[in-house]
């Protein structure tokens, strides 16, 4: 019988089969009978459960085994009996006993909070390293607009206090040369010098700032800028600058700060050296978008060169302007049917 209900379970020494128990009903007896009813006052009894007991216990004429407190488990009940005469009949009976763990002791639930414990571990991890990742991503937008402000910053001081006042040192060389009608001419000759540096000068500058404007980072602000440059430095020199290929589209191709500065000296290069020696009546700049890929070329229809002339003092700049943005160069050109130079670069 369980001790904590009236319930009562009855079987014999010959029952064979299993008792289960729930973690709560591990207070029962067992209440124990032999077969010799002649005198049964007389018959003594010895009981001993394995995984429990150690030895047998010897209980005499109470035919009650009680237990308490049995933990979770496996058991084997063995008992034994003696007749009226006292004879002990060794082979006794025995019964199975089972109390079932408490569900927060099976595998099943240990697997189940093990699962959950490391889930839980993993879940914080990832929601942590997301507020991390979230805290970085702010803090580099945070140094990006500081960065392009400074930018901004630079740019327009640079243009409104060097460029400024690098016209102003050109022009009052100009008026310096002027007035020194009756100079020497090696006196006229560093002025002219000085007036051709400071345009130089004040044209690389204008340059540098047009590179530093974050305003001006996409693929046709390039183009557009490069064109503005074309038709200045070929005004008046009877060669027709013409464009091909710039519009809008060009607008979602956004370049690094050093990619339009070196794109930007590469083709300013390359003006140069067509408007000294090419001889040219045409020069045509060119940009075409395909697919991952970019196209800007520059050609003319005048006397070309020869693969001798391709080692250059400029046109090894240029190549190695190119190798910087990770862009290939390349140089096309025959006595008597003009040039090419086309840089071509991936845009994703």
């Amino acid at each position: 019988m369980l001790f904590d209900d009236s319930r009562r379970i009855k079987q014999d020494f010959a029952y064979k089969g299993d008792l289960k128990f729930t973690y709560a009903e591990n207070f029962f007896a067992l209440s124990l009978a032999a077969l010799d009813y002649t005198r049964p006052e007389k018959n003594m009894y010895a009981y001993k459960m394995e995984g429990f007991d150690r030895d047998w216990i010897r209980s005499g004429h109470n035919h009650f085994a009680r237990y308490t407190n049995l933990d979770p488990g496996e058991y084997v009940f063995r008992v034994k009996g003696t007749n009226n005469d006292g004879v002990w009949n060794e082979v006794g009976s025995s019964l199975r006993i089972s109390i079932l763990p408490p569900y927060w002791k099976t595998p099943w639930f240990r697997v189940l909070a093990l699962g959950i414990f490391v889930g839980a571990i993993v879940l914080v991890h990832r929601v942590r390293l997301r507020a991390r990742l979230r805290q970085c991503a702010r803090m580099e937008q945070v140094k990006r607009m500081e960065a392009e402000r400074v930018r901004k910053k630079a740019a327009t001081d640079f243009h409104d206090e060097l460029g400024h006042r690098l016209t102003k040192i050109g022009l009052f060389t100009e008026i310096v040369k002027r007035k020194l009608s009756e100079a020497s001419p090696e006196i006229l000759q560093y002025l002219d010098k000085i007036i051709d540096d400071s345009r130089s000068l004040t044209n690389d500058t204008r340059d540098f700032i047009w590179t530093l404007d974050p305003d001006k980072d996409s693929l046709f602000d390039v183009a557009v800028h490069l064109k503005e440059c074309g038709e200045e430095m070929f005004d008046r020199t009877g060669i027709a600058f013409i464009t091909t290929g710039i519009s809008e589209n060009l607008l979602q191709i956004k370049l690094p700060m050093e990619t339009r500065r070196h794109l930007t000296l590469i083709f300013k290069e390359g003006m140069h050296i067509i408007m000294k020696h090419s001889g040219c009546r045409h020069v045509t700049f060119a940009v075409s978008l395909e697919t991952e890929c970019l196209r800007i070329s520059l050609s003319d229809d005048g006397r070309g060169y020869s693969g001798a002339d391709r080692s250059g003092y400029g046109l090894q700049s240029m190549r190695q302007r190119a190798e910087k943005i990770h862009s290939s160069i390349r140089f096309d050109s025959e006595p008597g049917k003009g040039s090419r130079i086309e840089v071509t670069a991936r845009t994703l």
